[in-house]
């Protein structure tokens, strides 16, 4: 469950048990990984018997906390909730107290057969005696995360660097466009209310027509709500449309998932602005526990990109003005952009797409300098189908042809790019992922990888299938498959059983490669649950793939073949 982990995320993050450079000097293996090692800790470390800090031995807790043992919870959560309070140990070099068991004769005489008493232990078979001597306040209990609320006081456990932290005078206004949210709204809402060093947060809902409680929640949480019809959204509309109505001297641009990593995380972006003497300052995103192998491929891809993985940059105006470093250094992002209202009401949003970096460029061009925190991250990730994928690559690519006017734009015929399309889903769906099949638990990284590229290598020697008629599988979603349908009876289907001599099978070998690099910071083998999400992965690098030769072929095409094929076009700019 999402929601119990981001809450463990934060309880943890603010006990100040857990020693980020600590876990990463310990273990290698994760300092690998393009991962929080928090979340590592989280997610797999207690379980592998990893340690959050010199101070804390999961192992010695669990071996003598047996109730904890058997309840399988994190034993760092629990010692937080319940272990210091009761006094039990969380290493081998502390002095032993016992306050969670009152009366020493009670200890003497069970301590050496039960390690604690529990609820699990009290209830199994005949209740002992000791039953009756244990109150209601001394028993062990756990809460139930699997209907967990999380209440403003679950928030208040304060962040002992706060102390001494500056506070600053002046309003915030957090501009959110939304859209049905979902109930998990409220813990976002609850999060930027609770964020430490600021006397006055504006919070403005921009909604366009959720049917959920998107609407009701952010007014119990005294937002300023502003709502408009669907037809008129648009990202930059939306925004304008919040920061007219905002009063704060800063704007802060966020999206209705992401979620603080803590209550200083605002804090960490003002001062950032401040102390950088930047225009706007945005941050990278840190995937969520359950983001997809093919997520956090391109997010690790984009940061690389940037080359703020591993640290923070000033963007300024390149020497060498080319597409490529404008775009790497235009780049802010409203998962969350701070910027000074007055600036931002100066310039504003454009487009309907990519609104945050166009602002970004037009900031740089005019000789300003922005930041994007590699420091500091912000909770965001989504796994979405193919299609939307390949909905995603066309329009990046139609918006970069608008834009940048050295933007090389491959001649590619319309008709040609769909037969390619046809045969490369079928190649993935069928060579690439029997090929992955194929290989037994555990999987080695290099062989893997070697045996998929002399797969898409050899494409050329492969003929075009006679027939096509794509059907739904765990790989293609419904919608792809139903526009993949439409593609071929718009076209044409009328390369079967000649040789393959499109281009898009070899493409793949670029993301197969990037894919496998990612992977290969971390392992050297991988086991069948990683080799699954591969799949569907280079399933994903196809869609992109496929929307850009889709951008190509528009661009390419004369006014009336755009005429002629434009239900096709249309479709797929719809909900990016």
């Amino acid at each position: 469950m999402i929601i119990k982990s981001i809450y463990h995320y934060l309880i943890i993050q603010k006990s100040n048990l857990f020693d980020r450079h600590y876990y990463l000097k310990k273990y290698p293996d994760v300092r690998k990984l393009d991962i929080d090692p928090l979340w590592h800790f989280i997610r797999h470390g207690w379980k592998e018997g990893r340690n959050p800090s010199n101070d804390f031995d999961v192992d010695f807790y669990l071996n003598n906390n047996f109730d904890v043992k058997m309840s399988e919870v994190n034993p760092l959560i629990h010692y937080i909730h319940h272990g210091k309070r009761e006094g039990r140990l969380r290493n081998a070099t502390l002095k032993p107290v016992l306050n969670y068991i009152n009366g020493s004769d009670l200890e003497k005489k069970y301590r050496p057969n039960i390690p604690v008493f529990n609820e699990e232990f009290l209830n199994c078979g005949k209740k002992p005696q000791i039953e009756e001597l244990v109150s209601e306040n001394e028993r062990i209990s756990y809460p139930n995360f699997e209907n967990l609320e999380i209440s403003d006081e679950n928030l208040e456990i304060s962040d002992e660097n706060l102390k001494d932290v500056k506070i600053f005078t002046e309003r915030i206004s957090i501009i959110i466009p939304t859209k049905n949210a979902g109930d998990d709204f409220r813990f976002l809402l609850k999060m930027i209310r609770n964020q430490k060093g600021f006397n006055n947060i504006e919070i403005i809902i921009v909604d366009s027509g959720s049917q959920d409680l998107t609407v009701e929640i952010s007014r119990e949480h005294n937002a300023k709500v502003i709502e408009i019809p669907p037809e008129e959204f648009s990202h930059s509309y939306a925004r304008n449309l919040g920061a007219k109505k905002a009063t704060g001297e800063y704007l802060l641009f966020m999206v209705q998932d992401v979620l603080p990593p803590s209550d200083t995380w605002l804090h960490k972006m003002m001062s950032e602005l401040r102390k950088l003497d930047v225009s706007a300052v945005s941050c990278a995103e840190l995937p969520q526990e359950d983001a997809d192998l093919f997520y956090r491929v391109i997010s690790w891809n984009h940061y690389e990109f940037l080359d703020v993985n591993n640290k923070d940059r000033i963007f300024s105006m390149p020497a060498d003005p080319n597409h490529i470093n404008m775009r790497k250094n235009g780049q802010l992002s409203d998962l969350a952009c701070l910027i000074p209202s007055d600036l931002f009401n100066e310039y504003q949003y454009r487009f309907s797409y990519a609104e945050d970096l166009d602002l970004g460029i037009r900031l740089i061009r005019d000789g300003m300098k922005i930041a994007f925190l590699g420091s500091t991250r912000i909770i965001h990730s989504h796994n979405r189908p193919p299609f939307y994928f390949l909905k995603r690559g066309y329009v990046d690519n139609i918006f970069l042809s608008d834009i940048f006017s050295d933007f090389k734009i491959p001649d590619t015929d319309f008709q040609n790019i769909v037969q390619d399309i046809a045969f490369t889903y079928n190649f993935v769906c069928t060579k690439i992922i029997t090929n992955i099949s194929e290989f037994k638990e555990p999987i080695n990284l290099l062989l893997l990888q070697n045996s998929i590229l002399k797969s898409l290598n050899s494409a050329h020697t492969y003929k075009y299938p006679k027939k096509l008629n794509f059907h739904q599988n765990s790989y293609l979603d419904t919608e792809l498959v139903d526009f993949l349908n439409k593609l071929l009876n718009s076209s044409g289907y009328y390369k079967g059983r000649t040789r393959y001599d499109g281009r898009m099978a070899k493409s793949l070998i670029g993301f197969v490669n990037l894919t496998f690099r990612y992977l290969e910071q971390s392992h050297d083998t991988i086991p069948d649950t990683i080799a699954n999400d591969l799949k569907h992965c280079i399933v994903k690098e196809a869609s992109i793939l496929s929307g850009a030769n889709l951008a190509f072929a528009y661009i390419s095409q004369t006014e009336e073949e755009k005429e002629k094929y434009s239900s096709i076009f249309a479709s797929l700019v719809a909900g990016v």
